[in-house]
């Protein structure tokens, strides 16, 4: 069906005129009532601050290349409209609007060729309110664009594809790194396919090369910098199947709806193509392919709710974007409800043109307005600062001096409008290549490394690993290049004071049988220790990695779970030992003494060697409130077969759950250092008072002594913000000989005692 024959009999010229207009027209208004941005407001956490470095990178100079390197490129900042500042809030929220009008125009264009208009809107609006991912728009845009022509090889369009399809595909690289590759891909096959005999498709080339360069130009980067951007992109391409895969319980089922859709795909399309010359039925099946693999690897190596609607958005877009004709056309509408079915059961679906037409007007109102946008900007750095807490007195430390913040939280340089200096993949997680891991690692170690780090105690754990296992290398060039000079009980400061490691001797080999494990041989007392295990990987799990996600490796650090283990960075030396003259508070990893390690193979046996590395420096000041002399009069006691407490004045409460965590608990030299928060959270009620107790004895009573703006945050809760606690009491207290006495922490809350709730591998409290 052509797209203006559902038409009445208006004249040629006024139904070209209305052919031509009502599919703008229903674009924007399905744009508008589909908006899925619901607010513009900056926040803290591990997502929102890569976000907010993109947009950093943008107003504060960064380059891309070797000197900063992401999933995303330059031009990423643009697929996130929040207010990290109002000029990147104002181009990201106009190239988000244009681009998903740009989607809904395109897929009205196709699907209007195989369904009547108003039906093809209806199911236009249904696909556009499925989740899809800002960074991925340009993506779309050029697949639709290319099947179009392909589609109607002959018009004006198609004549002009090899170069506007290049200049898409160009931004797009520029974008994201992996779709902005597949970008690129689709748009050279389908130029190639497009063009009569001769050489002009070849135009596609210079297009895609020159956008790049004047966009990358532009954005502020150096042309130089261009090889080693691709390099280290290509890395972080490379390495995110092994390193990042996952797999949320109870979703299996959505591989077998995938399957059906595929097949349902694949069996409309092949006849569907196979009236086509046979470079442009190719060229058809190429691009398609390529499109729902590169979305299958975005939904289901990461496999959980935030991922897999992409695949089935992507694969309802699919569905619409051919020329259906006969039965094809309703085994397609079907594929779509089934897409649509899925995603409703995964993370339901929500239709509220109302609302959305509300929100994407209040926002534009705020966007135009110099003045509200500059207050949007206000407000998000605000709530950063409420989230993050930094004392003042670190804060002056950070000053005037180039800064970067690990392991996750770059939106702090934003809050705190700090002087950045990122390393080269700024969140730790992400150097899960040896390429990206070194090149973060000499980074630190080299005249260009930051003057301060600020460092996080976060729980964040990227699939449970720990920090000493997310990028090894650069975590030993951490100790290795800094001294602690600054401390609270979540951030750090650390000073950049050039190397203070030794020369490197290995102390040991030992043969690693898969889940055995084995003794860490003992440095001298001064020195670091590392392991670098190697590992065998297979041919054919190699290969998985290109396609799925292979399998993985897996490492117990003394004795503790078994965690996944990124085997590009096995060899680079994980910190086993950190030694006293390291100066790290043990919240930051002061304490890490591993005595065994395990790994759990991927193909036979494994080796692993160990190396001991001088550090120069001396033991930090314990963090923490020492016990003071008298302590009150409190006992453990039991009432009718249950635990209380008594209290001064004699009256006694039965002890109770619910007081709070206790986040950490630490043996270093003559110190035992313990901290968390105390308070009943449910009420936000936070402790008067925090009791220690070791082997039923009490050796410290005092009221909260930390800010938690962490916990306040994470509970919505200001009251909050004073629950924290960190103790300090002395070796002798909490060990009887070489072995940990009991140490249990109660929160007194009114009239209550709660007790606090301890880590699993906590061995102080059995």
């Amino acid at each position: 069906m052509t797209f203006p024959s559902w038409l009445p009999s208006l004249g040629g010229r006024r139904a070209r005129a209305i052919s031509i207009a009502w599919p703008v027209v229903a674009a924007f208004a399905i744009a508008i009532v589909t908006w899925q941005t619901t607010t513009l407001t900056a926040t803290a956490g591990l997502d929102p601050s890569w976000i907010a470095a993109l947009h950093l990178a943008q107003v504060k100079g960064i380059d891309f290349g070797s000197d900063f390197v992401w999933t995303y490129g330059p031009l990423g900042y643009l697929a996130f409209p929040v207010a990290v500042t109002g000029q990147t809030l104002a181009e990201a929220f106009v190239f988000v609007l244009l681009a998903q009008v740009a989607v809904c125009y395109l897929l009205l264009r196709c699907a209007a060729r195989a369904l009547i208009a108003p039906v093809a809107v209806v199911v236009v609006y249904l696909v556009a309110a499925l989740p899809l991912a800002h960074a991925d728009l340009l993506f779309v845009i050029v697949f639709l664009y290319a099947l179009w022509v392909l589609e109607e090889p002959g018009t004006q369009l198609a004549h002009w594809f090899p170069v506007a399809g290049g200049v898409l595909a160009g931004a797009a690289a520029l974008t994201k790194t992996n779709t902005g590759a597949a970008a690129v891909g689709i748009a050279v096959v389908a130029a190639w396919a497009v063009s009569p005999a001769g050489r002009r498709w070849l135009a596609v080339v210079p297009s895609i090369l020159l956008t790049f360069a004047v966009l990358w130009v532009a954005t502020g980067n150096s042309l130089l910098d261009i090889p080693g951007w691709l390099k280290l992109s290509a890395s972080i391409v490379a390495g995110y199947s092994p390193a990042m895969q996952y797999e949320q319980a109870g979703m299996r089922w959505e591989y077998l709806v995938a399957g059906i859709l595929v097949a349902l795909l694949a069996a409309i399309a092949v006849p569907h193509v196979a009236a086509f010359e046979r470079k442009r039925g190719l060229a058809v099946l190429l691009i398609t392919l390529v499109f729902v693999f590169t979305y299958f690897k975005e939904g289901f190596v990461r496999h959980d709710t935030d991922h897999s609607p992409y695949f089935f958005a992507a694969t309802a877009i699919v569905l619409l974007a051919f020329a259906w004709r006969g039965l094809a056309r309703w085994v397609a509408v079907g594929g779509v409800a089934i897409a649509l079915g899925a995603v409703a059961v995964s993370i339901g679906l929500h239709f509220s043109p109302i609302a959305s037409s509300r929100h994407i007007l209040r926002q534009t109102e705020d966007v135009v307005s110099p003045s509200k946008r500059h207050a949007l900007v206000a407000e998000s750095l605000a709530v950063e600062r409420a989230t993050y807490g930094v004392p003042p007195r670190l804060l002056a430390e950070l000053r005037g001096k180039t800064v970067h913040v690990d392991p996750v939280e770059s939106a702090v340089i934003g809050a705190y409008d700090l002087q950045w200096r990122p390393l080269p993949v700024p969140q730790s997680y992400s150097a899960y290549t040896s390429a990206l891991d070194d090149r973060n690692a000499n980074f630190l170690a080299s005249g260009s490394a930051p003057e301060r780090i600020l460092r996080q105690n976060t729980q964040v754990a990227v699939n449970g690993r720990n920090r000493e296992l997310e990028a090894p290398a650069a975590f030993r060039a951490l100790i290795c290049n800094y001294t602690q000079i600054g401390i609270s009980q979540v951030w750090q400061v650390l000073a950049h004071t050039g190397p203070r490691c030794g020369t490197e001797r290995k102390l040991a080999s030992a043969r690693l049988v898969s889940g055995q494990p084995v003794s860490v041989p003992q440095g001298a007392p001064d020195e670091l220790v590392y392991a670098r295990i190697s590992l065998r990987d297979t041919l054919v799990n190699r290969v998985v990695s290109l396609a799925y996600k292979p399998r993985t490796p897996a490492i117990s650090l003394g004795g503790g779970a078994f965690v996944p283990l990124v085997l590009a960075t096995a060899r680079d030396g994980i910190v086993v030992h950190v030694p006293p003259s390291a100066g790290f508070d043990p919240r930051f990893n002061g304490a890490d003494d591993w005595n065994l390690i395990a790994v759990h193979t991927i193909a036979g046996s494994a080796t692993v060697d160990f190396y001991a590395v001088h550090v120069r420096g001396t033991p930090g000041t314990p963090f923490g409130e020492a016990p003071r002399a008298p302590l009150p009069h409190y006992t453990l006691v039991e009432v009718m077969g249950h635990e209380a407490v008594r209290g001064p004045d004699g009256r006694t409460a039965p002890v109770e759950t619910g007081g709070g965590y206790l986040d950490a608990a630490y043996l270093v030299g003559s110190h035992f250092s313990l901290g968390g928060w105390a308070a009943e959270a449910g009420s936000g009620t936070v402790a008067s008072k925090i009791l220690v107790f070791v082997a039923g004895k009490l050796v410290f009573a005092g009221a909260p002594n930390v800010d938690r703006p962490d916990v306040a945050a994470a509970f919505n809760l200001p009251s909050l913000r004073r629950s924290g606690f960190a103790v300090v009491l002395s070796r002798d207290q909490v060990m009887d000989g070489s072995m940990p006495r009991n140490v249990r922490v109660f929160a007194l809350v009114g009239q209550r005692v709660l007790e606090v709730t301890y880590p699993l591998d906590d061995p102080w409290h059995p």
